[in-house]
């Protein structure tokens, strides 16, 4: 059955009754679906009174509508409603809301389908269906939903959380956040701020001028120039954790486990505590490295790179006038830093016995180790000794200390 309560409040009395009088319920018949609908002659909400001496003059037209629709519990429905409050609870069958500058809640809802709701408030709870949800400019609030849930909301704000089988989100210069979930996540949103903890399930951006968080997740792969890129406790067991595509950006990572490969013309990165092999692409940059383990493979230009507290079994670095620094904490087996024009400075402990072969093509090499051929030669080189570590530097500038 259908219950309707109507408040009217008007100026002219004999209006009030007239409105009250004009409301009806329709109902259409067709051969898959009934339309129920609510008609009424009612104007828009309007007040022109004004004061004068303390009193109202004027006219004004107020009305206030609620109304309860109880239906059987399998019964497909649509609903269409503007600037209305919307509660639904326990609908076992298919839903489908259409309207804007709504405020809708749904909860325990096995079935949810369309939901549109331009410049509304659409919050969702405890409810499972295939849901497609359009919201520009509005607010979306969704937890604990079990079946993969796609959202388009522009201009909006959205939070996910408890999602059992991840999403698919499209939006343009609005917030979103998605906490303690499982699934893959999909998302395509420039402009936007993002924040992502917790997630169980790759982790998939396409962006442009964002700020992106994410914390806690299986996998990342984020596609996002011009944007501000933080990770930490990204963990893979066996394949790739990170990957990044950055122009003219910043990214950091913190805490990683598996392979990173960044490709980031003119980008900032700082890299920390990456246990797995990280593959570097950059010009014009900035590259901070520390407690790493793995490999690191570097192709650089015109870029300063800082790396230290190293760990790792093999240091490739390539490119040209670069300005580098690496310091180790324990040698690497191989290590081969290709850099003309550039500067090349390396810290290793004390030791070294293996194989040398340094050059040094704008000046000459500066060295603490025992070689021949130091005192200004403009290459050097020592023969094999007892381990097996080999150390190749070809740079504008070479210096290499044993601590």
């Amino acid at each position: 059955y259908i219950k309707i309560t109507v408040k009217v409040s008007a100026s002219d009395e004999d209006d009030e009754t007239l409105f009250l009088d004009s409301m009806k319920i329709v109902e259409s018949a067709h051969p898959t679906n009934v339309t129920i609908s609510i008609q009424d002659r009612m104007p828009s909400e309007s007040d022109d009174q004004f004061n004068l001496f303390g009193l109202k003059f004027g006219s004004y037209f107020k009305k206030e509508i609620s109304c309860e629709v109880y239906l059987p519990s399998a019964n497909p429905v649509t609903l269409s409603a503007k600037y209305s409050t919307l509660s639904l609870d326990g609908i076992r069958s298919e839903l489908r809301i259409v309207g804007k500058s709504n405020t809708i809640t749904a909860h325990d809802c096995s079935a949810l389908k369309d939901i549109s709701n331009d410049y509304g408030t659409t919050t969702i709870q405890n409810s499972k269906g295939r849901l497609l949800l359009v919201s520009k400019s509005g607010a979306v609030r969704i937890q604990d939903y079990a079946d993969y849930v796609s959202v388009e909301a522009p201009y909006s704000s959205i939070r996910l959380s408890a999602l059992k089988s991840g999403a698919g989100i499209k939006s343009k210069s609005g917030t979103i956040d998605i906490a303690n979930s499982t699934g893959d996540i999909l998302i395509e949103a420039q402009y936007a701020t993002m924040s992502l903890a917790d997630v169980k399930g790759q982790v998939t951006i396409s962006s442009k001028s964002a700020t992106i968080t994410l914390k806690n997740t299986d996998r990342a792969t984020v596609n996002a120039d011009y944007s501000t890129i933080d990770f930490k406790q990204i963990r893979a067991t066996d394949s790739t954790a990170i990957i990044v595509n950055d122009r003219s950006g910043s990214i950091r990572i913190d805490e990683a486990y598996g392979k990173v490969e960044i490709d980031a013309p003119t980008s900032k990165i700082g890299i920390r505590k990456v246990s797995g092999d990280v593959g570097i692409i950059t010009q014009s940059g900035k590259i901070s490295a520390s407690e790493l383990t793995g490999k690191l493979n570097v192709k650089a230009d015109y870029t300063t790179i800082i790396a230290r507290s190293l760990d790792v079994v093999s240091v490739w670095i390539n490119g040209k006038n670069n300005s580098i620094e690496i310091g180790c904490n324990r040698l690497p087996k191989n290590t081969v830093v290709l850099n003309d024009n550039g500067t090349t400075s390396m810290k290793i402990a004390p030791g070294f016995t293996g194989m040398l072969n340094l050059e040094a093509t704008q000046g000459r090499i500066e060295t603490n180790l025992q070689l021949d051929g130091k005192n200004g030669a403009t290459i050097s080189r020592g023969s094999r000794g007892s381990s097996s570590e080999t150390i190749t530097i070809k740079s504008g500038m070479v210096r290499l200390f044993q601590l």
